[in-house]
């Protein structure tokens, strides 16, 4: 018997990174990273337009610095934004270089020579070093902003710019302390500096300088000692230290200035390559949010880099969100809109298409000898696998459940990898806010290698024949959901089949977050399917198990239902239906307000038949008078007053 397990090339339960992190430069992480990239059509693409762009700032000067990468979660625009950083410094990793292992995923590639020679370029004429972090993991930094000096506020960017660079440098991330050794590094006294806390305070000056009891006494100490004549005393040598504190400043025009003077000093010491400096922050998109202040100050950092640097610093920045609707959120007018695109005029997006071919790639790669078994599965169930795997009335197209397809998405039916991306970027919190499921914790392959190998699903196990059913999907994510839903769904107790109920609940919470699938019984049946073709359960019979089960939960309070489809309740919006369920109205009050709307829609007055001849019509709702004269009589009952 063939197990889901043994269709895949590559053992389902590898250690895989899921997450990429910016700041983990191991070799080993490099070398996978680079090793198993996924390199599409629309991977080449960017690469080049890139590449074509930044090769051009060996010999000619530009402002054209900025590059805004977009795309949906799981899009791998951070994983693309950290093969960049890989390729532009080139490190080596082993025994090759990091190009050396990248052109192995691109040989056998049409534009194999293109990509070759742009690299080429890029890495022989070009000392390139590379700042790359995640904006959102420096939240402590933003912190210590308001603690360094009320010059900083407002500027939080360019400070945790600064600070990164200072730690790519080796020095204190706390700004005072790094200005005070950046004053020794151009007296050329850091080394002596150093040797002198040593001495001191028997402790490396990279440890004292980490405490904030012993950092001062003990640079006060080693000035007095290392310049005498200048400071002769600990009071003297102390105020130093204060006017250094008093005058930190930072801001878009001051971090530029002190990086291009930086990126010139590295020219000296290399004469052969041009030296750049290029920034690659990811997740700046969710970090500006809907702030006009954080936009606005990007903005003017990256002006400060095209009109200082002219091409020696350059700006590479990640979002979810293209520039266009970031700029939407943040502010409303057109002449500020337009500045913004001008400095981020190269613009990467990655579509929903990538993640789908790095998935196929990377976790659902099948063995050349199993292909045929999937093949046979299709040609034995194709009239059910048409109906189970594929949905009905979305006004978006989605993939369809041909033979290729679905056997590359085996055994995720071909629809679901296509959706699963805009629903996790499309979760919210009760109160309406988004609550994206982050990188972070998951990523779109942590997820689709998490269901097959999870010991719950015992997918590895399972016999060919079974698919992914959307609930399942909701068991991975369900830590990251909004707390006040998970409970709703895991105190469902309606007898007979509570579990099964649970099920519906967690496939209409997730699918309803798009507004474009119809949430009717018959798509979340389809959605609910555990095997292309159950002899035991026909489709038919399990639409009707999920009919009856949502009429159950309709009871409950749990789901509303309106026009044929479904609602899970959440948070306050439930609330809001069970008030209104509790809320008791007389017969009498219906038979009120009905004549109230039957006075407004049967104020008939006079009918003209055929142009010939006009009547006046009595008419009559619910046996109240609503116009008293006529010729003619008409005649309406509602079904209130029936029922009365």
């Amino acid at each position: 018997m063939t197990r889901i397990k043994d269709l895949f090339v590559y053992p389902i339960d590898r250690e895989i990174t899921t997450v990429i992190k910016m700041d983990d430069l191991r070799l080993t992480e490099i070398e996978q990273e680079l090793g198993e990239y996924v390199v599409t059509d629309a991977v080449e693409e960017l690469l080049i337009q890139f590449l074509e762009r930044y090769a051009e700032t060996r010999t000619a000067r530009t402002d054209r610095i900025g590059v805004w990468i977009s795309g949906f979660f799981g899009s791998g625009k951070s994983h693309f934004a950290k093969i960049l950083s890989y390729l532009l410094e080139n490190r080596q990793v082993g025994n090759q270089s990091a190009v050396d292992l990248f052109r192995l995923r691109v040989a056998g590639s049409p534009r194999r020579r293109e990509i070759e020679q742009l690299l080429h370029q890029v890495t022989n004429f070009i000392d390139t070093q590379v700042i790359a972090f995640q904006i959102k993991t420096e939240e402590d930094l933003l912190a210590q902003v308001a603690t360094e000096q009320d010059a900083m506020a407002g500027n939080h960017i360019s400070t945790i710019m600064y600070r990164q660079w200072l730690k790519k440098r080796g020095l204190s991330t706390t700004l005072w302390v790094a200005r005070l050794e950046l004053e020794l590094i151009s007296l050329g006294l850091y080394d002596a500096f150093q040797a002198q806390i040593q001495e001191l305070e028997k402790l490396p000056w990279a440890e004292v300088r980490a405490h904030d009891m012993l950092v001062r006494d003990a640079a006060v100490k080693a000035l007095c000692a290392i310049l005498p004549e200048r400071y002769p005393s600990a009071a003297q040598a102390s105020k130093a230290l204060d006017d250094i504190q008093a005058g930190l400043q930072m801001g878009p025009s001051i971090l530029a200035d002190e990086l291009v003077a930086w990126v010139e000093s590295q020219r000296e010491s290399s004469s052969e390559k041009t030296p750049h400096l290029v920034y690659i922050i990811d997740e700046m998109g969710q970090f500006i949010g809907d702030s006009n202040d954080k936009l606005l100050e990007l903005q003017s950092i990256a002006e400060a880099f095209a009109s200082k640097g002219l091409g020696k610093l350059w700006l590479v920045v990640t979002a979810q969100e293209a520039l266009e609707e970031i700029v939407r959120e943040a502010i409303h007018r057109e002449n500020e809109f337009d500045k913004i695109r001008d400095r981020f005029n190269l613009r990467l997006d990655l579509t929903s298409e990538n993640i789908e071919k790095v998935l196929e790639e990377r976790i659902l790669k099948k063995k050349e000898a199993k292909r045929s078994q999937i093949e046979s599965l299709y040609r034995q169930a194709e009239g059910n696998i048409g109906v189970v795997c594929s949905l009905q009335g979305a006004n978006r197209p989605l993939p369809a459940p041909e033979k290729a397809r679905f056997v590359a998405d085996y055994p995720f039916p071909p629809y679901q990898l296509a959706i699963l991306q805009q629903i996790f970027a499309a979760v919210r919190t009760p109160s309406g806010e988004t609550q994206k499921i982050e990188g972070t914790e998951r990523s779109l392959i942590g997820v689709t290698q998490a269901v097959l190998k999870s010991p719950e699903t015992s997918f590895a196990t399972s016999p060919l024949g079974r698919l992914v059913a959307l609930d399942e999907i909701y068991d991975q994510v369900e830590t990251e959901l909004p707390s006040v839903d998970r409970r709703t769904i895991a105190e469902v107790e309606i007898p007979p089949h509570p579990t099964f109920l649970k099920r519906i609940l967690k496939a209409l919470y997730l699918i309803q977050k798009l507004t474009w699938i119809p949430c009717t019984a018959e798509n979340l049946a389809r959605l609910l399917v555990t095997h292309v073709d159950d002899p035991e359960t026909p489709f038919g019979n399990f639409r009707r198990r999920v009919e009856e089960g949502l009429v159950a939960l309709v009871k409950g309070n749990y789901v509303i239902e309106r026009d044929g489809q479904y609602e899970f309740l959440s948070g306050v919006k439930k609330d809001i239906e069970l008030a209104i369920a509790a809320v008791k109205v007389s017969v009498n009050d219906r038979r009120r307000e009905v004549k109230k709307y039957l006075r407004t829609v049967l104020d008939i007055g006079r009918l003209n038949y055929k142009g010939v001849r006009s009547f006046d019509v009595m008419v009559r709702g619910d046996d109240d008078l609503i116009h008293t004269k006529g010729e003619i009589t008409l005649q309406v009952y509602s079904p209130v007053y029936v029922r009365a």
